[in-house]
């Protein structure tokens, strides 16, 4: 019996300190220019829009997810690490507070002869804290005190470069192998697909889409989703409903991120619902309503300059087909 509670003290630990991180970016975020717009918590998907927000219902996560939005309107720095380094100093801070409190209360709690050790219980839950905290430290370290080099280095240049709203660079949008970078991992290369597909998507080179999008494809399908990973989903069921026609595969995807794709109020969300209910569903009249919707917030698109304008550029393409078609 106490082998099952500690258990489930243990997962209980995790999810509230998964809670809590959510909190802080909630709460303290706004005070260093971020603000989450996307809240997944067990079947619950809450949703930022226009001020409030809205609960739908989401995918089953055992623990809370947020998807985190910077305000552009700003002043943004060159390095997006250092812009986040004040927020995941607090966070930390916080963490450690738990943490020490976590010790003290195991240090209260009494041996009991009751069938539940209670002490043992607390001292687990304790050590799942630490854990958590050794993690979060290990994330913080990695993301701002040890030098990014070779790809990851170049995925977070490009990552400023899209926030400032600034255009890629022609002669360095090339497949990963043709890079002078080597030794990335898997995760590294898919995160750099995803600007690869949008400069392809921008620049009109559609046959070199194929293979990064099935290596996508692939990746996505040996992991369960993470919010981090939305616009990974995005892109491969936008591949697959407007290039490489395949509704299976385009049905498999959207499966995974409908109920986040339906809550997304930006215009990259209605776009990709767009084609999907023209090339999946085949439903026009679906397929209207999206486009409308995607123009009506294509302006206040959260990245200035080249997405906003090649989201513009793919909402009426579409636009002027279903014109043809007399479709109004």
């Amino acid at each position: 019996m106490t082998f099952l509670i500690t258990v489930i003290a243990i997962i209980l630990t995790y999810m509230i300190y998964s809670a809590i991180n959510t909190l802080i970016v909630l709460l303290v975020g706004p005070r260093f220019g971020f603000e989450v717009g996307t809240i997944m918590f067990w079947g619950g998907l809450f949703t930022k829009t226009d001020g409030k927000w809205v609960r739908t219902r989401g995918k089953f996560k055992l623990f809370p997810q947020a998807g985190m939005k910077t305000d552009t309107s700003g002043y943004l720095q060159d390095d997006p690490e250092k812009a986040v380094l004040p927020l995941d100093i607090t966070a930390l801070a916080i963490h450690f507070l738990v943490t020490v409190g976590l010790f003290f209360a195991f240090l209260a709690t009494p041996e009991t002869g009751s069938p539940i050790n209670w002490r043992s219980v607390m001292l687990w839950v304790f050590i799942s804290g630490a854990g958590f905290l050794f993690m979060f430290i290990c994330l913080f370290i990695k993301s701002h005190f040890l030098k990014k080099t070779g790809l990851e280095a170049y995925n977070r240049d490009l990552t400023a470069m899209l926030r400032r709203g600034e255009y890629f660079p022609e002669s360095w949008m090339k497949m990963p192998e043709e890079l002078p970078f080597r030794g990335y991992s898997q995760r590294t290369k898919i995160i750099y697909y995803g600007y690869y597909f949008l400069y392809m998507l921008w620049s009109g080179q559609y046959d070199r889409l194929y293979l990064p999008m099935h290596e996508t494809a692939v990746y996505l399908r040996n992991r369960t989703y993470v919010m981090s990973d939305t616009h990974l989903y995005y892109d491969v069921v936008f591949y697959y409903s407007r290039f490489e026609f395949d509704p299976s595969a385009a049905q498999y995807f959207m499966d995974r991120i409908r109920s986040v794709l339906a809550a997304d109020p930006d215009a990259n969300a209605k776009r990709v619902l767009a084609y999907y209910a023209y090339g999946v569903e085949n439903d026009r009249e679906k397929a209207r309503y999206f486009i409308n919707e995607a123009l009506a917030v294509v302006d206040k698109f959260s990245l200035p300059g080249m997405e906003r304008e090649l989201e513009r550029r793919l909402v009426t393409e579409l636009d002027e087909r279903l014109a043809s078609e007399g479709v109004i």
